[in-house]
């Protein structure tokens, strides 16, 4: 995957209006994901109830198109995003879409997991 060095403001907004309907569809159960953009990468993080914890789930990489993204779980137990990670439940679920991205989070990490 050709990776660009910075996302486009327009695939920013994209992303942005993807993530917040999603959050929306999801929201009966107060989970909201946060989005961080840091060049090539849009680090997603969520704020899961009850006591409203926010964390790292995953980080994607902008493979040059809206449907085009490289996901790399949190890795809790080392404190990183480690792209041969590939262990976690929705690993092969995932499509390069940004809601398969964050159906996938939901799983590998459910709103009421703690690390």
């Amino acid at each position: 995957m050709a990776v660009s060095k910075s996302i486009p403001a327009a695939i920013k907004r994209q992303v942005k209006e993807i993530v917040e309907a999603f959050n929306d569809e999801i929201s009966i159960s107060w989970s909201r994901y946060e989005l961080r953009f840091k060049g090539p990468y849009v680090y997603l993080d969520r704020q899961d109830p009850p006591r409203f914890y926010s964390g790292p789930i995953a980080r994607l990489e902008y493979g040059g198109s809206l449907t085009n993204w490289r996901f790399v779980i949190f890795r809790y137990s080392f404190d990183d995003y480690d792209p041969a990670e590939d262990g976690f439940p929705g690993f092969g679920e995932l499509d390069g879409s940004i809601v398969t991205a964050l159906r996938v989070g939901l799983k590998a990490y459910p709103p009421d997991w703690r690390p």
